[in-house]
């Protein structure tokens, strides 16, 4: 866990509202009450397209979309949704980052 950003743990996904305390004020752990798994959950999610120089298609996208929710991708020509939505379908692997559907990685499952 990288550090607390709101009411998330940034680089983990958890919602923190789903966690219950356990054990003492100080050093307490805490324990998942329910474990949230988006439809899709990008992190620092990166792609560069070789070249000279070398183009940075997709720079430090994160993305969370919950189950159930419909959502769009919006922006100027040559933002890098293709690619997002390409890395996230599996077609294009990530130069850096992590893609999830359903909890499962891209790279590993």
């Amino acid at each position: 866990m990288r550090g607390r950003t709101g009411d998330t743990w940034e680089g983990v996904g958890y919602d923190l509202r789903a966690f219950k305390r356990k054990g003492v004020e100080h050093g307490a752990e805490w324990t998942a009450a329910t474990m949230t798994v988006y439809a899709i959950e990008c992190r620092e999610l990166t792609k560069t397209w070789p070249g000279n120089p070398p183009v940075e298609a997709v720079r430090g996208v994160d993305l969370l979309v919950e189950q159930g929710i419909c959502f769009g991708v919006l922006g100027p020509n040559g933002a890098g949704k293709t690619t997002t939505i390409e890395i996230c379908e599996g077609l294009l692997p990530a130069t850096s980052g992590v893609a999830k559907i359903l909890g499962k990685d891209w790279a590993t499952q």
